[in-house]
């Protein structure tokens, strides 16, 4: 009775209809103890980088590289998600994953520790995609999916507040070789639940060797150009990630040259976004299933840009606590919601590919946009410089509405007819997946 009545008289569906599904509850449950596990690994990583390799940049900044490069391969990890069995997949990325963090523990120098991070993310680059596309299998409907997914994301931005805050305060008293230990046990644990996932997302026989690979390759490309939904998308996310490297770079700098702060507020500062992305996911997932998509998406890259625009000419903590709450409410409603619209279209066959492809372009434009921020604050200051990247953060709020899938969807008068290319459905797999 008490799920039966978080179905709204509109369609909308609450969240104890989608805990209510077992196979969505095991899914839930192994990503948020993974998820914990994963900021347990970036504190750790960091802080040992800064104690082997000093206080430098460089230090730093190669764990970023590591983080990052192995997403040049993600395409092709699309591949083997798509070929591979979803369960048994993911299964086997806590398990590698969990054997790999180990080694940190054991890790004789520094340069090792990076090959092990870089080994680490390369994972990544197949569980992450893999697991998106499991989720809409796990639920019934566009407002399942919907809720379930947003869900899913309130989950992960509650483990970063309080992981990150758990991870801080174990490397400080317990040390680091422990943070990995505990790492490790996440993975396994999360291993551990998934055998409880009764889904059946058995491989499809594919083509085997090199050809067949990149024919799978190339008809995940195809299927973006048969989808002008998951095109546009993708085209509005990379253009909001040509300013979200540069932001984050950026911000770092901003608390101390603009706001005259200690570079400790940072993650105070981080902290108050994390909880604006936390709370706002919750409600989007919950009240959001009854509003076009785009009229969540767009205005949140507005809001983004808009909020960044003023935190490079504001020079009030006060002020850009408020800003930072502004810009976590603003990355809830245009990133998880799309990930969302994606599930929603997508089909089983090629959802592997086209996540991988979509984390992949985003992922490398923010190292490359993080990169020029140096330059860029330099040449013209860091105010500035945040003014400008606010301002190409905000126009995908305002192009996108015009692109094509996502123009049907914002003004039903221009929506096409009920199975053309387009239409809310999507079309159907393309051809190589």
């Amino acid at each position: 009775m008490a799920v039966a009545a978080e179905t709204d008289k509109d369609g909308s569906v609450g969240y104890l209809t989608i805990l209510a599904r077992r196979n969505f509850l095991v899914l839930w449950l192994a990503a948020a103890v993974a998820r914990l596990g994963d900021n347990l690994t970036r504190v750790g990583v960091y802080v040992l980088a800064l104690e082997v390799g000093g206080a430098q940049a460089a230090a730093v900044g190669w764990v970023t590289v590591a983080y990052v490069a192995p997403w040049a391969f993600g395409p092709f990890s699309g591949v083997l998600v798509d070929r591979w069995d979803k369960r048994r997949t993911l299964i086997a990325c806590d398990l590698v994953r969990a054997a790999l963090v180990l080694g940190l523990i054991f890790s004789p120098s520094l340069l090792l520790a990076y090959g092990i991070l870089f080994l680490v993310t390369l994972v990544q680059t197949v569980a992450r995609p893999a697991f998106a596309a499991t989720v809409p299998e796990t639920l019934e409907g566009r407002e399942q999916i919907h809720a379930g997914s947003l869900f899913l994301h309130f989950t992960d931005f509650l483990m970063d507040v309080l992981g990150f805050a758990a991870a801080a305060a174990i490397v400080r008293f317990v040390g680091v070789q422990v943070t990995f230990g505990l790492n490790a046990l996440t993975y396994g644990i999360s291993a551990l639940l998934l055998l409880g996932l009764a889904l059946k997302l058995a491989a499809r026989p594919r083509p085997r060797g090199l050809r067949g690979a990149l024919d799978d390759l190339l008809g995940g490309l195809r299927y973006h150009a048969q989808n002008p939904t998951v095109l546009s998308l993708l085209v509005v996310m990379a253009a909001a990630a040509v300013a979200l490297g540069a932001v984050n770079t950026l911000l770092v700098v901003a608390i101390k040259e603009l706001l005259g702060m200690d570079p400790f507020w940072f993650g105070i500062f981080l902290s108050i976004q994390g909880v604006a992305m936390t709370l706002t996911t919750f409600v989007i997932g919950r009240y959001g299933q009854r509003f076009p998509k785009p009229w969540i998406i767009m205005p949140g890259f507005l809001l983004a840009g808009l909020s960044v625009v003023l935190l490079g000419l504001n020079r009030s903590p006060a002020v850009a606590m408020g800003l930072y709450f502004l810009v976590g409410v603003s990355n809830a409603a245009f990133f998880p919601t799309s990930v969302a619209w994606i599930q929603q279209i997508t089909p089983l066959e090629v959802r592997g590919r086209v996540f991988a492809f979509r984390l992949s372009v985003t992922l490398l434009i923010m190292a490359a946009s993080a990169a020029m921020a140096g330059p860029l604050a330099d040449a013209v200051g860091t105010g500035p410089a945040l003014v400008l990247m606010g301002f190409v953060g905000a126009s995908p709020g305002i192009f996108g509405l015009f692109l094509p899938g996502i123009r049907e969807a914002a003004w039903p008068i221009c929506r096409p007819a009920p199975g053309a290319a387009g239409a809310d459905a999507g079309p159907p797999a393309a051809s190589g997946g």
